[in-house]
């Protein structure tokens, strides 16, 4: 479970990795595409700069496309960096929310091996030799509680998806007194 939990961990990381990657590959080859296509585009870099402010859909207005190819690169480049950079978001609130769920899953483990160890508490308690004196006087409860109901014979609901079996009869406790 653990080997599950941490690997999905690192998937998370390897997914905002990737994202990145993916953007940062996006703006190069978006770089690159407006020096060879906007003639205003005079190195890569401002190249890089024009591709940053269009994937981002910032568009100060310094350097704009001109001609109907760049234009035409400018869309794809919108729709691919909108695209990316969504990815990235979404990367880093997966990281997040995966952090918040592996703590949420460790409490619930924690909550079920303390069921199961009252559960065991209940058994061994069950299982206890009926050598103990049963308490004479007014009790409440003195009848056994297996003459009860069948339920006592057979699985009650979800005892069988616990692993609840092998219940034996054992004498009945008094009731706690009023005073304590």
């Amino acid at each position: 479970m653990r080997r599950l939990l941490h690997r999905g961990h690192l998937m998370g990381r390897r997914g905002l990795f990737y994202s990145l990657l993916l953007c940062l590959l996006i703006l190069v080859l978006g770089g690159v595409g407006f020096w060879l296509l906007e003639p205003r585009v005079d190195n890569p870099i401002d190249g890089l700069w024009l591709a940053f402010t269009t994937a981002a859909t910032v568009g100060y207005g310094d350097i704009v496309p001109t001609t109907r190819a760049s234009q035409a690169f400018a869309v794809l480049v919108v729709v691919l960096g909108l695209a990316v950079l969504s990815l990235v978001t979404a990367s880093v609130a997966a990281m997040f929310v995966g952090k918040e769920e592996r703590q949420i899953e460790r409490d619930l483990m924690r909550a079920l091996w303390q069921l199961r160890a009252d559960v065991q508490a209940l058994r061994d308690e069950l299982r206890a030799p009926a050598a103990q004196s049963r308490p004479s006087g007014d009790d409440e409860r003195t009848d056994s509680s297996c003459e009860s109901d069948s339920h006592h014979r057979g699985f009650g609901p979800g005892q069988r998806e616990l692993g609840i079996s092998g219940l034996e009869c054992a004498p009945a406790r008094p009731a706690p007194s009023k005073d304590a």
